[in-house]
């Protein structure tokens, strides 16, 4: 038998990969969980603000509507009212 003389060498063994991916802190989990929490309520506010905003056009659209048709009628009021006077303005 021969006799080993030398050193024991260490050699590494090759780890495989799925090992070798860094894995995420806990305090990473926990920022990546805010994160998502806090996107999930900035699209939550997002959507309930374009619901608010539609009704405040809608709103707008219904008085600008109004405002048109009571300026009509006045101006059917007024010419009535100066051609049943007899006017000579017009």
């Amino acid at each position: 038998m021969a006799k080993k003389t030398g050193k024991k060498i260490n050699r590494k063994k090759a780890i495989p990969l799925y090992f070798q991916k860094n894995q995420a802190s806990v305090s990473q989990i926990l920022i990546a969980s805010n994160y998502k929490r806090r996107i999930k309520e900035l699209i939550r506010n997002n959507k309930e603000l374009a619901c608010s905003l539609q009704e405040v056009k809608q709103r707008v659209a219904d008085q600008e509507k109004a405002l048109a048709q009571y300026n009509r009628e006045s101006t059917k009021m007024m010419l009535a009212c100066l051609i049943k006077a007899g006017s000579p303005q017009l």
